[in-house]
Parts: structure tokens; sequence; C-alpha cells
């Protein structure tokens, strides 16, 4: 009785952490942002290096990879042109213990756009374009009034990066890399609060808002080929933002001004490559993203402040580790495979419904086929299971079993190199 106890006390605490919404990251944290650590941060871009884990960070596969995580790396590139499209599916079940009685799935679909052109320019020096993200990524879950809860939970999000990079080859060894990563955001979200009125009275809000705007952040790294069979890689980013802004309804029914301000958390990675054998490629990369800060991000309403939110309440760091390997047995295909794992970044204080994740442990495996000047890349991602209890002295929304269910990523990639 404890949480009821809580929603009939304090309902507009439930505000500050009703929801936050699935980001990917980028993807929020580095392709539009980047992020799916813990399915909340985006881990890769581009199918020829989503095949290695996105481990391959001191030697990108494809230029997409490589302005999704190290900009240097588009110094081994040619003039080329690269595209391509991902497919995810996966599933959410919640099984709350109070109110009893809701379990409810969730099934999403999400497709993963990337492009880029690089271009060998005059000397030292490369220029390249690209546009990636995550489109249609969401939690939907239904209402079940035969248990009080009377009004769906629904959240969708959509962020997208077209970043503009320089890279420079110092040396034959020393690449450098920059870049600007102008961003556009996309978020729409219903909800209640509180979301579950056992007495069947009408919750104090319900927000129904769809937010939009610009955003910006940036990237450097560096890229050191110690010898032929060694490179290191180190890139960073510091914080960014996205600029939303909307309207909703307020509980008298006036339309007020509603807005998030979303930081962008700062990120770095460091890589190694090996090549110790001929037609073999090792790599391993981790990564570190301040996705602490996305509690510092608040959804802001204008006339009813009471009920401003943190976009993750209770978010903790990313720690990702990854590892993949390639194998040439011919001059025209390779073979890729690989594994990483990153912790969840909701605190249990913070999970509810629209904001939940679990630790994200993943398997890849891809392959690369070259002609001529074309280059076709496909690759496969399994994620496995998890999930989480949470207690009712933690429970943001409901208590119980928040599971997210096993998750598949198909790609594709088609490059050309131009000259």
């Amino acid at each position: 009785m404890l949480y009821e106890q809580r929603c009939r006390r304090r309902p507009t605490s439930l505000a500050r952490v009703a929801f936050a919404v699935l980001v990917t990251g980028a993807s929020l944290c580095g392709s539009a942002g980047r992020g799916h650590a813990s399915d909340l941060l985006a881990a890769t871009v581009g199918a020829a290096d989503t095949g290695m884990a996105a481990a391959d960070l001191a030697a990108p596969r494809s230029p997409a990879g490589a302005q999704f995580a190290n900009p240097a790396g588009l110094a081994r590139f040619e003039t080329t042109i690269n595209g391509g499209l991902g497919v995810a599916y996966g599933t959410g079940r919640v099984e709350a213990t109070f109110p009893a009685g809701y379990e409810e799935n969730n099934s999403v679909i999400a497709m993963i756009p990337e492009f880029a052109y690089v271009k060998r320019g005059q000397g030292r020096w490369s220029y390249a374009v690209g546009i990636h993200g995550t489109v249609g990524t969401r939690y939907d879950y239904p209402k079940k009034p035969s248990v009080g809860v009377n009004h769906d939970l629904f959240a969708e999000v959509t962020i997208m990066a077209a970043p503009l990079s320089v890279a420079y080859r110092a040396s034959d060894r020393l690449w450098l890399g920059v870049q600007l990563m102008p961003m556009f955001g996309y978020f729409r979200s219903h909800f209640a609060i509180p979301p579950y009125t056992p007495d069947d009275s009408e919750p104090l809000f319900k927000p129904r808002f769809k937010l939009t705007g610009p955003g910006l952040t940036a990237m450097g790294g560096v890229t050191w080929h110690a010898n032929d069979q060694v490179s290191l890689a180190l890139s960073a980013r510091p914080p960014g933002k996205v600029w939303m802004d909307g309207s909703s309804i307020t509980p008298t029914g006036d339309r007020q001004d509603t807005d998030l301000n979303l930081k962008i958390p700062a990120e770095i990675s460091t890589g190694i490559t090996l090549e110790p054998l001929d037609d073999w490629t090792f790599a391993y990369t981790l990564r570190w993203i301040d996705s602490s800060s996305l509690g510092e991000s608040k959804v802001r309403f204008g006339d009813t402040s009471t009920f401003d939110f943190a976009f993750i309440p209770d978010a903790t760091d990313e720690w990702r580790h990854a590892i993949g390997a390639e194998w040439r047995p011919t001059s025209t295909l390779a073979l890729r495979a690989g594994v990483s794992h990153a912790d969840h970044i909701v605190g249990n204080r913070g999970v509810t419904p629209l904001s939940y994740d679990g630790e994200d442990t993943r398997l890849y495996a891809g392959s690369g086929w070259k002609r001529g000047r074309w280059t076709l890349d496909l690759s496969a991602v399994y994620k496995f299971p998890d999930s989480r209890h949470i207690a009712p002295e933690y429970a943001a929304m409901f208590p119980g079993r928040y599971r997210s269910g096993a998750a598949v990523l198909l790609l594709f990639g088609l490059s050309r190199e131009l000259g």
C-alpha cells in the first residue's frame, strides 16, 4: 500500500519523474548526440562498423562510422560516398505489482539511416558531410481501466544529426579530425499525473505535447599508427544541446508554452586496433558517456511549472566495452564479428514505463563484399533480454518488473569510391 499512499499524498511529485523518453543516440549522444546505452543510447552507425561491434575506433570501416565515432578516421578514405539503412525490432514489458494486474507489452520498429560523403582534398586534407540518426523509437503502453490506469502512456523521439567534418593527415602515422554536428530533435508524448487513480478520480494533469527544434554539438578525434600493426585512437565530444519547444494544455484547458532544452552528454572514447596477421584485424574500444547529465534537462511547462520533470530522473553514466574482429579470406570478402556490453543509465528512482533500460549485452556479425569500386556491407545484431525489479520504495510510477526483451537489428550499407 506504500505506493498508493504516495499517490494520494504527493501526486505532484510524480510530475518530476513521470517519464523520460527513448533517446537514440544517438541516437542521442553521438549520432544525434549518441546514445542507446542500455536501450537509451545508440551504440553504432554504419553496417560495416556495426559488424565489428563499433570497436574499430582506430580504423573505421566506413565514412559514416568515422563521423559517428572518430572524425580522424576519415583520413583513411579516398573520395567515397556511403549510404545505408538499418531496421531494429525490440519489445518491452511492464508487470506492475501495484496496481496489480497491469501487465502490458510494447513493440518498437525503428529506422536507422546513414549517409556520408568524404572528399579527399588538396594536400593532407579531407572533408566530409553526412546524416545519421534514429527514427521511430517509442514507448507505448496502453491504458487498462480495469485496474485504475485510465490513460495511455506514450513517448516517441526522433533525433537526426548532420555532421560537417574535416580531417588532416599530420603525417603518415598521425591523423586529426574535428566536426560540427547540427541536429534536429522531435519529441512527442502523452500521459497522466498521477498515472493511477484507484478511486476513478480525474488526474491532476494530462500532458500532451509535441516538441521540435534544432541542436548543436561537436566532436574531435586523433588516430596514431604506432606501426603497421598497431593503431590507437582517442575521440571526445563536449556537452551539446537540442532546443525543442511546442505547447500543451493546462489543467484548466488553456494552452501553455512547453519546452525541453535537452543537454547532449559529453563523451570520451578510446580504442586500439591490431593487425598481427595478414588478413586479420582485432579491435577494442571503451566509451564513457556523461549520461547522468540527462537528469539536468527538464520538460518545462510555462504556466504550470509545478509539473516540470527531468528528462531522465536519477540518470547515471554509461560505460561501454566493445571487442571486434575481421577476417578477409579473399581480396573481395570480409567477415566480421563482435560483442559489446553497456550498463544501464536509468537509476531505480527514475524507472517508469516510459523510462527504463537494463544491462545491454549484444552479439554482432557482418560481412563486406567488394567488387570494383563498389562495396556492399551487411550486419546483424542480437541484443540479449534483461529485466529489472523495482521496489515500491524506489518506484517513480509503477513498482514491479520491467523487461527489455530480445532485440534484433539488421543493417545494409553501400559504398562507392569516386576517385
